[in-house]
């Protein structure tokens, strides 16, 4: 049942439903009969359903907790989740030098190319809030190239978004066209209809404009 609960937390998420993502989180947590295991995943969870709801400050000490937890077990990978966390609710809460840390950080841990594609992505959200456009593009064209590279259909489509996001902001419709066409192909390879329904809205969107 818990491991249904969680998975329901993150079709929440995946559908942008944070406030019901939080709340399955927190039952989850609540539970006394919740796994250890589980019960890490479900305070990874709520910390990012805090952040996608703006309260980065919350989040962040969620992700502080687990980053010294997964520290003193000697878990590498789970420092630089929550320490990539810890770089997004920075980043979105205006403090750009923060996050720059935190990712230097992570990046000195990681080992796996999916946590790279999505290290390249956040330092290209941050070169982007920065106003370091070339930078900003230079890493999101990075993430999609590692990704189709890796078979990583997920992080190409999250990529492919973010350099329409860029091409969006700077005037350039046909790019942006080109790349949420890219990411409805990555989302479709992945059978996930979520992600291309939100894609066909987007397009849907910059049609109008």
């Amino acid at each position: 049942m818990a491991e249904l609960s969680l998975k329901q937390a993150w079709i929440y998420m995946d559908d942008h439903e944070y406030p019901q993502a939080e709340e399955t989180f927190r039952a989850l947590l609540a539970h006394p009969d919740s796994a250890e295991d589980l019960r890490a995943a479900a305070r990874l969870g709520l910390a990012q359903a805090l952040s996608a709801q703006g309260r980065h400050t919350e989040a962040s000490g969620v992700f502080g907790e687990l980053r010294l937890e997964a520290r003193a077990r000697g878990d590498a990978a789970g420092e630089a989740r929550a320490l990539h966390g810890l770089a997004r609710a920075a980043r979105l809460g205006g403090d750009l030098g923060g996050a720059r840390g935190y990712l230097e950080a992570e990046a000195a841990l990681l080992s796996d190319d999916f946590a790279r594609v999505a290290l390249h992505i956040e330092r290209g959200l941050l070169a982007q809030a920065g106003g370091d456009l070339p930078g900003a593009s230079r890493h999101f064209e990075a993430a999609a190239e590692l990704a189709r590279a890796t078979d990583d259909v997920v992080g190409e489509a999250e990529a492919e978004l973010a350099r329409a996001d860029l091409a969006i902001s700077q005037g350039q419709t046909a790019q942006a066209r080109a790349h949420l066409e890219a990411a409805r192909l990555a989302y479709f390879e992945d059978e996930n209809r979520a992600g291309q329904l939100e894609v066909e809205a987007r397009l849907s969107r910059l049609d109008m404009n």
